[in-house]
């Protein structure tokens, strides 16, 4: 077992039983410090809860205090039966009192108009009586208004507010609590007695209650609220800020803290409690006494109950591990002797069946097991080899390669590496593909080696012949072609990049069809597919497209490359470039076609020269006889109208045997350079009188831009005369309303080069595709009036300049007649029969 299987199966073991017991240490671990934390926040938001129900008992008691004091001092400058309230008595008494009170700042009169009448002020233990110019109007004051509206007996207490003189802020920052009771003398309000209080001593109070607190304390009053913000610094901090506008920071909190008198509450990740203070003079008023838990305090208490048992949680896992550890490792050694015993039984029956040859060698290299398949391939019986050094069987050459080979896996080295070998059989050395496996005892230190190879001696056979194939396959000049299972190119031969011109790395990959040109249908491929992956071959003619755009032919042969199994492993096409032949069997076909045209025509010919011996004479002297019969005979209709029928039959006998002398004159091309435009102008000038005749319009394109052509002139002269006369005459038949030719020319580029091509549509009625090659065979027409040799004549010219002809219906109703020239017809080699 090498170093690496036994990591694994030590970490195996370790992950069974270690990594369980670790995880259940740690969470009774972290469940115990859970439950300490939270029983120490728990006591410590109690220990708040108290903190703060002693501070409002501490703002009750003071406030009820100052109640006391202030209608003590009512009864001192206004005893019962009293009159009239005198100042210089009230002043005395106001200084006496703030001599033996110090918490108060100030005391005042003020009469029923706001003005004050009797002041003394307080300051650092100094007590003043004010008077004269100093004593100030407060009307505008909060606190007068509100004392002003008090019955007799009530009591008033102001927010907890800053001291202001005259229209200033004290500085240094005063905060003061003002309490007033309304003064009546029979009745009717004389003024108000006003007391200030200094809050620092009630800031006093609350702070040796909250000595203990390292968190924030908050008191809130009508007008804004009081923070103490440190236990440290003991200042407390006023904010002008109103207890309402606490709802945009504590959103979802504040309306329970306004709505239930104490509490606790989370905060984001803190705790927040409070209680709630209502003042003696009003119960419908309250200040809110409120403490922040933040979150660093709640770590840091976290923290502590960690720094308290951290030492035990690490001594339980290190002890859990441990045990654990020791188990999983006994359990690792116990596990390997038994897989180790179960290894070389089962290794054994393996080697036994296994379809390679196998031999077991010591660490002297003695053989001590030979399965089957090695004695086999050695000849030999196991008594023959068993107990003999294994270098009997090695070849000398290998002798040296094999001990050095067996001397690396006994010192641990890695064996993974197959090597070849050549063994010592009966009748021929033998090639073997080997690995070689140690076999390790419970302490891991190799016993002995176990070869393991298979026979690759006709397989390495195998691999020269196909290397030579290969060779031949690289040098064959005909076009080779390998794709996979899925379609896509694997391999192409260097004659593929000659013809095609693509190289290897622009096809491997892709599928056969970057050559295809568009002419084989989806149907053909898909028979073809069909064919080969069931095992067939495959033969056939393609058309395909260059790298350059060049069009070729190729004869291929297509087949599948299967394996033992009978599953494809690859196709392979072979292929030969064509074109040539192709080209040469063209011109073999016209060739043909022109000879049996030649055949036609001198059939025709020989009628031609009978009739026009025998019969154009004698049609000439009755045409003679008929208009002179006419002139005699102009005053009877009857007769003039027969022989005028008699007339028009003659013409039609005379064109057709015109016709049939132009169809059936043979000559050779006499090609000149000319403007097509000019014969087309010539054409349609001479069709003037047809298209007067039959009402017939003829839309012509402009011509100026037609390249000049080398042709035979007269012959295209005769080619378009027939091609437009057909068109009038399929316009203007009974029936057509608005009969209508166009004509339109233009060049075009083809495989061969730029062509001539004229289109002639008329709106007559459509022609019939089924009739395509018929209408171009000598004497086939649809008319009742026609000889059948226009479009004979036509193709007969075409032909002639290696032209071609096309006629189809048009959807809307018409016939379009489509005709392509080359430029130069001794150089075009295009030959495509409609």
């Amino acid at each position: 077992m090498d170093s690496d299987t036994e990591t694994q199966g030590r970490l195996r073991e370790w992950g069974i039983f270690v990594v369980p017991v670790i995880l259940v240490s740690v969470l009774m671990c972290f469940a115990h410090y859970w439950l300490r934390a939270d029983a120490v926040i728990e006591s410590r938001l109690q220990n708040e809860a108290v903190t703060l129900d002693l501070g409002q008992q501490i703002l009750a008691t003071n406030l009820g205090t100052l109640e006391s004091d202030v209608r003590m001092l009512l009864d001192l400058i206004l005893p019962a039966g009293q009159q009239k309230i005198n100042f210089a008595v009230t002043e005395r008494q106001f200084v006496r009192f703030a001599n033996h009170r110090q918490q108060y700042t100030q005391i005042r009169f003020i009469d029923a108009a706001g003005q004050e009448q009797v002041r003394v002020d307080n300051q650092q233990g100094q007590t003043t009586a004010i008077g004269g110019q100093y004593l100030q109007n407060k009307s505008g004051r909060y606190y007068v208004r509100e004392i002003n509206q008090l019955a007799v007996g009530e009591f008033y207490i102001s927010p907890l507010d800053l001291n202001i003189e005259f229209e200033q802020i004290q500085i240094p920052l005063n905060p003061v609590i003002r309490m007033g009771i309304p003064v009546f003398i029979n009745d009717k309000r004389e003024g108000s007695l006003l007391i200030n209080y200094r809050a620092q001593g009630l800031f006093d109070s609350l702070r040796r209650v909250t000595d203990g607190f390292s968190n924030q304390i908050t008191m809130i009053n009508d007008t804004g609220f009081w923070q103490l913000k440190s236990a440290t610094t003991q200042s407390w901090i006023y904010s002008k800020k109103l207890a309402g506008e606490l709802q945009s920071d504590w959103t979802d909190v504040w309306p329970t803290v306004r709505s239930y008198v104490s509490g606790q509450h989370t905060l984001g990740t803190s705790y927040l409690t409070w209680n709630t203070f209502y003042l003696p003079e009003n119960t419908e008023r309250s200040w809110k006494l409120i403490s922040i838990l933040p979150e660093n305090k709640l770590r840091e208490l976290k923290r502590t109950v960690f720094n308290r048992w951290g030492f035990y949680y690490a001594l339980l896992i290190a002890l859990f591990t441990a045990i654990s550890w020791f188990m999983a490792s006994n359990r690792y050694r116990y596990r390997i002797l038994q897989g180790q015993m179960q290894y070389e039984q089962g290794f054994r029956q393996i080697l036994e069946n296994i379809q390679l040859s196998a031999i077991t060698v010591d660490k002297q290299g003695v053989i001590s097991f030979a399965n089957p398949q090695f004695l086999k391939l050695v000849g030999k019986k196991s008594n023959q080899l068993l107990g003999r050094n294994y270098q009997t069987l090695v070849a000398d050459e290998y002798q040296s390669a094999v001990t050095e080979l067996l001397s690396d896996v006994w010192q641990g080295k890695n064996s993974d590496d197959n090597r070849d070998l050549v063994v010592n059989a009966e009748h021929e050395p033998r090639l073997l593909r080997c690995t070689l496996t140690p076999s390790k005892d419970s302490q891991g230190k190799t016993q002995s080696i176990t070869l393991l190879g298979r026979d690759i001696t006709d397989r390495k056979a195998q691999q020269q012949q196909l290397l030579k194939l290969s060779h031949v396959i690289e040098q064959s000049p005909s076009i080779v072609m390998i794709t996979d299972t899925s379609g896509l190119i694997e391999y192409i031969n260097p004659t593929f990049t000659t013809v095609t011109g693509y190289q290897m790395n622009e096809v491997v990959g892709q599928p056969p069809s970057i050559l295809s040109s568009g002419e084989t249908s989806h149907a053909d491929y898909q028979t073809l597919w069909n064919m080969v992956e069931a095992g067939g071959i495959w033969h056939g003619e393609f058309h395909n497209r260059k790298k350059s755009g060049e069009l070729y032919w190729e004869s291929a042969a297509i087949s599948a490359v299967r394996d033992e199994e009978g599953s494809n492993l690859f196709y392979v096409a072979v292929k030969q470039d064509i074109s040539e032949q192709k080209k040469l069997q063209k011109q073999v076909v016209q060739q043909q076609k022109e000879k049996m045209q030649y055949e036609k025509l001198a059939a025709v010919g020989r009628m031609a020269a009978m009739m026009a011996h025998d019969l154009r004479n004698p049609l000439s002297s009755i045409k003679i006889a008929l208009k002179i019969l006419t002139r005699k005979l102009a005053e009877d209709e009857q007769t003039v109208e027969l022989t005028e029928l008699a007339l028009d039959q003659v013409d039609y006998m005379d064109s057709l045997m015109e016709d049939v002398l132009s169809y059936s004159r043979q000559g050779k091309l006499n090609a000149e350079w000319f403007d097509p435009a000019e014969v087309i102008h010539s054409v349609v000038l001479g069709l003037q009188g047809q298209l007067a005749a039959n009402q017939v319009e003829l839309q012509l394109e402009d011509t100026t831009q037609l390249p000049t052509i080398f042709a035979d002139p007269v012959k295209i002269r005769l080619l378009l005369q027939n091609l437009m006369l057909n068109a009038v005459q399929a316009a203007s038949e009974e029936g057509s309303a608005n009969p209508k030719v166009s004509v339109n020319s233009g060049v075009i580029l083809e495989e061969n080069g730029p062509e001539l091509q004229l289109v002639i549509i008329n709106n007559g009625d459509s022609f019939d595709p089924d009739l395509s090659e018929q209408v171009f065979e000598p004497f086939f027409t649809t008319r009742v009036k026609g000889t059948g040799l226009g479009l004979a004549i036509a193709r007969q010219v075409l032909d002639s300049h290696n032209g071609s002809i096309k006629i189809e219906p048009v959807l809307s109703g018409g016939t379009k007649v489509c005709v392509q020239l080359p430029l130069n017809c001794q150089q075009s080699e295009k030959i495509q029969a409609v």
